[in-house]
């Protein structure tokens, strides 16, 4: 799968939101989003990957993103090509030795 990463690999951009803190009085000061340019091979989920999919994600899984770079659960990735335009979120990972495997759903 590395080599297919390799080939069918595209810039995309992944969206993380980074936990928010407190301040010295107590008060809450959510996080900011931190995006990155990642590049991932996208393709639509095949039935075997909503077959796999963990309980309440088939429903939703429409593509599936392979990448070599750190993603995780509700990360946010956008300009793939086969998104048109649209957020999609990252509803499940599997991680693998040299790569990962994530199913993506729109973001809502």
């Amino acid at each position: 799968m590395s080599a297919a990463i390799e080939h069918f690999a595209q810039p995309v951009t992944r969206s993380r939101q980074v936990r928010g803190t407190y301040n010295d009085a107590g008060d809450y000061l959510p996080g900011t989003a931190a995006s990155e340019t990642i590049l991932a091979a996208v393709q639509p989920a095949s039935d075997k990957d909503l077959r796999d999919a963990p309980e309440g994600v088939r429903e939703e899984a429409e593509f599936s993103l392979w990448t070599r770079e750190d993603i995780t659960e509700d990360d946010t990735v956008t300009g793939a090509a086969e998104f048109k335009g649209k957020p999609f979120r990252v509803l499940s990972v599997a991680p693998w030795r040299t790569h990962r495997k994530a199913l993506l759903g729109l973001a809502k």
